[in-house]
């Protein structure tokens, strides 16, 4: 049997074995509620909490490089597992009027009354969800190292109460995804180094919202009886790939280039239309739609001022753009399956970040960055479903190395949200909806990340 390293009692087959297991479980703990507000999350490991991403894989000496850069990868000295977990607390607050039009499945015209419009409505969000992660990294000799790793690298999670003023504009908005990442590196020589991978993503998403009855004048404020709910909720499985790229021009100075494509996600499932109008029971309807995450790049140094101190730098570039619309294919209703469009017109953004960390002994590592992570949305195209907009984070964090088989790092982030305006009609088969204010948004983050060598 061979050992990979003498130092330890964990051969190469025992060390997958483990591995294996705890993916597994973590899968299955992920799928449930790991997921936070925006759609991007750059939270795949405590460092990046603790630096806000400001070093990325310029910083990085453990197996989450398989995420953030596979060619970090050859900075390990043995096999190596991580875990880490990310805790996220969220509230949103939407203030503002909202309105509903209904239309008349007679006439095709919309039926408007007084009593149909909430003034100055306070609508709160809550979230608080756990967002998983899990690398392994192995050097098979001095140039070339392999690692895989389970990761969610985007998630989106608005929820509206079904009784609130906002329900018919949106109730629950919900994107998960679970992306697994076997990659290889390779040292070309000591200044330059490769590495790339394959992404195979899983992702589901669930669209929910209530219907007004067109007969209905109850106000939007409270419940309604003559409502009616909506419900989609689709699953599929897309790839795509990465490549990075790891400089060392000098000893003091490494430099990180990292580039993942894009993913067209063709994902199905099922619709749902109960209530009222639905008369002998839910209409069940089986329903597709079409998801294309971004390209993202990304550019990050990390800069050794003494042999303790280093500066941290990252720029990140998403192609937002590429997401203009959700077309909803074959959603259940009354008259019949429809196809309802989702307007997002998200643009391409851009993320600054700064940071330093310093060495305080051979044990202990603090960690610091603030940044600034632009919106998706502009103004006139934003909705209640996805109320994002520019944003300034603050973090904290450090390691502590217990010996020489365990680390753990962890960070604190607080994520200020500039004050979204919403001014918005959303148009289906059944109603016109109207929400015109604000939304504002506080986000913390916590995390914790251990890190065990087998060496």
């Amino acid at each position: 049997m061979l050992v990979l390293y003498n130092a330890s009692s964990f051969t190469l087959r025992n060390e997958m074995f483990v591995f294996s297991k705890i993916f597994f479980l973590l899968m299955i703990c992920g799928m449930g509620s790991s997921f936070a507000s925006g759609f991007q999350l750059f939270e795949g490991n405590a460092i990046n909490i603790s630096d806000f991403g400001a070093g990325g894989a310029a910083n990085l000496k453990d197996a989450s490089a398989t995420f953030f850069n596979p060619a970090a990868l050859t900075e390990l000295e043995c096999s190596q597992l991580v875990i880490a977990g990310t805790a996220v607390f969220k509230t949103s607050k939407f203030t503002g009027d909202t309105r509903i039009e209904t239309i008349s499945r007679s006439t095709g015209t919309a039926v408007t009354t007084p009593r149909d419009i909430a003034s100055n409505a306070s609508v709160n969000s809550k979230g608080n969800n756990i967002i998983p992660a899990m690398f392994y990294g192995a050097p098979i000799n001095k140039d070339f190292a392999i690692g895989f790793g389970l990761s969610v690298p985007f998630g989106l999670s608005t929820q509206w109460a079904p009784d609130s003023a906002a329900r018919y504009s949106a109730t629950k908005t919900r994107i998960k995804t679970l992306n697994f990442g076997p990659s290889v590196a390779y040292k070309i020589n000591e200044y330059f180094i490769l590495g790339g991978g394959l992404d195979v993503q899983y992702l589901n998403a669930e669209i929910h919202s209530a219907v007004a009855t067109p007969t209905a004048s109850a106000t939007l404020l409270g419940v309604n009886a003559d409502d009616n709910f909506s419900k989609s909720s689709a699953t599929g499985i897309g790839a795509g790939g990465n490549f990075g790229i790891l400089l060392k021009p000098m000893n003091t100075l490494n430099i990180s280039l990292h580039y993942r494509s894009r993913i067209d996600h063709h994902v199905s499932g099922t619709s749902e239309f109960k209530g009222v109008l639905a008369r002998n029971g839910p209409i069940i309807n089986d329903s597709s739609t079409s998801v294309t995450l971004p390209d993202t790049i990304s550019f990050n140094s990390s800069y050794a001022f003494t042999d303790k101190v280093k500066f941290l730098s990252g720029i990140y570039y998403t192609t937002w753009s590429t997401l203009k619309g959700i077309t909803l294919k074959n959603i259940a209703s009354p008259g019949g399956p429809v196809t309802e469009q989702l307007k997002l017109n998200f643009r391409n953004t851009w993320r600054f970040v700064i940071g330093a960390q310093v060495d305080l002994n051979s044990k202990i590592i603090l960690r610091t960055g603030v940044g600034y992570d632009q919106g998706t949305t502009k103004d006139a195209d934003r909705t209640l479903r996805a109320p994002d907009n520019d944003r300034l984070g603050l973090s904290i964090g450090g390691r502590y190395k217990l010996n020489k088989m365990f680390i753990f790092d962890f960070g604190y982030t607080h994520i200020f949200v500039r004050e979204a305006k919403v001014n918005h009609k959303l148009e289906t088969n059944s109603q016109n909806s109207y929400a015109e204010g604000k939304v504002r948004t506080s986000v913390n983050l916590l995390a914790l990340q251990i890190t065990s060598n087998f060496c």
